[in-house]
């Protein structure tokens, strides 16, 4: 199916360019953004958490799933987040996993990418006998790194593994793709780097394609920007499920249930956003307004549609 639902010249003599913007199955961010204090409560449960735990990952991981707009949505396509959706556990290898990955696309290509979390606890940078990464660092940049490897020597068993999450038809299915690197590590309280140890980040950067950020950073990223609460989906069967539903979606107008798994609690929280669920459970793709199936008679579906946005 294509980004946009083309409109028959009878259907768009009856609507507006406001109801035309119902049919958009694939566009960058369709959703509001979050109310300031749903933001503010997230940042404030990360910051409660960095002062409790500081050597594992485990409750990091937890909380980043459970509010989700504190994942760092960094080096996006121009199409944004692919489904409003992130991805736990993304199994890159048969025996590799990255903790979190996201999807993006624009027009003639694909990206993904994938999220190391480490805790906050690791030390960053020794500064004798000269500025360098500590070796804490060191060891989570070489895990990262042989990601990176195993990645280059087959870029098409990865793609391979995405593409449940690329399959759209045409030329989407062809699209060349890329990746990018993020590791989450340490603290950095102060708000920044020595002069030295900025230029050790830049380049690992510039060279790797790895950006390094701190837990503050990742508090500083969720209170500068308009934040959107992201899906998390995990793999099953050789497909996707949800694993925890919370914000706007496309998915339904592209997957049938035979491809992406809702559970009941998935159900419930989607059926509470408008989603008729029963009807994609029935075969139907809901390609209208995001939520509604096009049904028999398009311009009734169009009309009612409308007055219910």
């Amino acid at each position: 199916m294509p980004d946009f639902f083309v409109l028959p010249p009878r259907i768009t003599q009856l609507v507006t360019p406001r109801d035309i913007r119902l049919f958009t199955t694939g566009a960058a961010r369709p959703y509001a953004p979050l109310a300031i204090g749903d933001t503010i409560e997230a940042v404030a449960a990360l910051t409660a958490l960095l002062a409790k735990v500081r050597d594992a990952e485990g409750p990091y991981q937890a909380l980043l799933e459970e509010k989700s707009e504190l994942v760092p949505v960094l080096d996006l396509l121009n199409h944004d987040v692919q489904w409003n959706s992130v991805l736990s556990k993304f199994s890159i290898t048969s025996d590799r996993e990255v903790d979190l990955a996201i999807v993006t696309k624009s027009t003639d290509a694909w990206r993904g990418i994938f999220i190391e979390l480490e805790h906050p606890g690791k030390t960053l940078f020794i500064d004798t006998p000269h500025p360098d990464f500590h070796s804490h660092t060191r060891q989570a940049i070489a895990q990262v790194q042989h990601w990176k490897t195993a990645i280059d020597k087959d870029p098409p068993a990865v793609r391979e593994r995405f593409r449940p999450l690329m399959h759209m038809g045409g030329r989407w299915d062809t699209n060349p793709i890329d990746f990018r690197y993020v590791l989450i590590i340490g603290r950095s309280p102060a708000g920044g780097y020595s002069e030295a140890q900025a230029n050790l980040v830049h380049r690992l950067a510039e060279e790797s394609q790895i950006r390094l950020m701190t837990w503050d950073s990742v508090v500083r990223h969720a209170t500068a920007s308009k934040r959107w609460r992201l899906n998390v989906l995990a793999h099953n069967k050789g497909g996707f499920r949800v694993k925890r539903a919370q914000g706007g979606t496309n998915l339904f107008g592209h997957f049938y249930q035979d491809q992406i798994h809702v559970d009941d609690e998935a159900e419930k929280w989607f059926k509470a956003q408008g989603y008729d669920i029963d009807s994609w459970r029935a075969g139907k793709l809901l390609t209208l307004n995001q939520k509604l199936p096009l049904g028999d008679d398009p311009i009734k579906a169009i009309v009612a549609a409308t007055k219910n946005s």
